[in-house]
């Protein structure tokens, strides 16, 4: 088991980034979108092994929508979907300086600048779909082996809990 992410620990990304470049953004969209939409990293990142990449479970740009309040996208497969219909998932603004909608704002103001005919939503500088391996690289710059990327979602699920958010709602 893996410890999960904080509050605290969204706060001491955000201050070691002070003027993100692209993959910053990236990393931070990532962290912020698994922690506030309870995905698991496999859902964000393709896998490190190319022969298991299904681009049919990469989350799309053209089904991104921003809202003054929120951002939602289409997740089009993932490890709880047993129909392969797809869910669209929707984070909330938040009020204070853990805003996940301003950075995500960000990083696809950068993302569509840099590629703005991609079809997938998040990509490295380089212009390739992010891996878990490059994912979790940058995540053990920062913390010990006790954070990893299942800690994205428990550390969502726990936030939401302390909340008071109901366990169905959450799951």
């Amino acid at each position: 088991r893996k410890d999960p992410l904080t509050l605290d620990h969204l706060r001491q990304l955000v201050a070691a980034h002070p003027d993100p470049s692209h993959n910053a953004l990236l990393f931070l969209a990532i962290t912020f979108v698994g922690f506030f939409g309870l995905h698991r990293l496999g859902e964000l990142t393709d896998a490190d092994r190319v022969n298991l990449r299904d681009p049919r479970k990469t989350i799309g740009r053209a089904r991104v929508r921003l809202s003054p309040h929120s951002f939602r996208y289409f997740l089009p497969g993932h490890k709880g979907d047993r129909f392969f219909e797809g869910n669209t998932v929707i984070i909330a603004k938040r009020h204070d300086n853990l805003d996940p909608l301003a950075l995500f704002k960000a990083y696809i103001s950068s993302r569509d600048k840099r590629f703005p005919y991609d079809p997938a939503l998040f990509l490295t500088a380089s212009g390739s779909v992010p891996t878990r391996a490059w994912f979790l690289r940058r995540l053990r710059k920062f913390f010990p082996n006790t954070i990893a990327g299942h800690s994205l979602r428990a550390g969502g699920a726990t936030f939401f809990a302390s909340e008071g958010w109901p366990d169905d709602r959450i799951q």
